[in-house]
């Protein structure tokens, strides 16, 4: 939105973790997401899964038959609507930002670092 001084794209636990927080505005390295109900301050380090953590529950919970069903139509060109397909896009390596957009802008920390 062109009222929004900045956005900013991040992983689910770290959307959780701002949300804890109260802000994204926060070091999650130093500061503090709040506290337990004893009164210790807890920081990201202590919710955050460990990797071994996550290949457990990957092993356990994830299943190759919940990608295939869902994305086999994806390889053979069969996925998406008509639509979808015939959708025109820039074949550049960079977005070509479209500066009378409102709806995608560029991000004004960006101007200044363009190529050339």
């Amino acid at each position: 939105h062109p009222s929004v001084g900045a956005a900013y794209l991040a992983s689910p636990p770290l959307v959780v973790a701002g949300a804890l927080a109260g802000t994204l505005d926060i070091d999650f390295e130093s500061q503090a997401l709040g506290h337990g109900k004893n009164g210790k301050a807890v920081f990201l380090k202590d919710i955050w899964p460990s990797s071994k953590e996550v290949d457990i529950h990957i092993a356990k919970f994830v299943r190759p038959a919940m990608f295939q069903d869902v994305y086999a139509s994806v390889a053979s060109g069969q996925a998406g609507s008509n639509s979808w397909k015939n959708l025109k896009a820039p074949a550049g390596a960079t977005f070509e930002w479209d500066a009378s957009s409102t709806y995608i802008m560029k991000p004004p920390f960006l101007q200044g670092f363009e190529e050339g």
